[in-house]
């Protein structure tokens, strides 16, 4: 497990007041919906849909406040506001210190050994 993952789930446990399984299953369910949402946030940007990017820059923000990584969030947030002003963001050349930051978490325990 990394550190990060252990960051996600302790914040659940103290902000939530969860344990055991639920910790698990809201690991999961932040797991799949952060990486879901980085594909989305992608695919709008490389569409060029100012709509779309605002959107799931939204809702990656949401993710990524709930899994009590506002560091993270900041930078959803900023690109949001610029979709939402009319201003499309490169959203690949934002998202990578972003992607860079959770592409162990994302990877699953599998992938950590």
């Amino acid at each position: 497990m990394t550190a990060l993952e252990r960051r996600i789930r302790q914040h659940f446990s103290d902000t939530f007041g969860l344990s055991g399984d639920a910790v698990q299953r809201l690991t999961e369910a932040t797991r799949t919906s952060l990486a879901d949402g980085i594909i989305l946030l992608v695919r709008a940007g490389k569409a060029q849909d100012a709509n779309g990017v605002a959107h799931w820059a939204h809702s990656l923000k949401g993710n990524l406040l709930n899994a009590g990584l506002p560091e993270l969030a900041a930078v959803a947030t900023d690109m949001e506001q610029q979709a939402l002003a009319g201003v499309l963001p490169p959203v690949h050349g934002r998202l990578e210190a972003v992607e860079a930051e959770l592409e162990a978490f994302l990877a699953g325990p599998a992938a950590q050994g």
